[in-house]
């Protein structure tokens, strides 16, 4: 449902909305498309993705995944909520 949505939208600023429903509506079932999210082409939904994950600890341990996204993350905007996340 919601996250095929979220896997099938092409608009960028539409995904970026999506992701904190994601987290909300069902956050075991959202885990991997918000990390999938994490690696996505725009830079909005990464952040949105590493804000959402973090508002998952400590329900869900995604620290270690927050870290490396981070590790990897060229986009300043991404590092800071990334680093807001953990």
């Amino acid at each position: 449902a919601l996250t095929a949505a979220f896997a099938a939208e092409p608009s960028a600023f539409v995904r970026a909305e999506l992701v904190p429903a994601l987290a909300r509506w069902d956050p075991a079932r959202a885990l991997e498309p918000l990390r999938a999210a994490l690696v996505d082409g725009d830079a909005h939904v990464r952040a949105s993705a590493a804000r959402a994950l973090g508002d998952l600890e400590p329900e869900f341990p995604v620290a270690a995944t927050l870290r490396r996204a981070w590790e990897s993350e060229p986009n300043p905007l991404v590092r800071s909520a990334l680093l807001e996340a953990l």
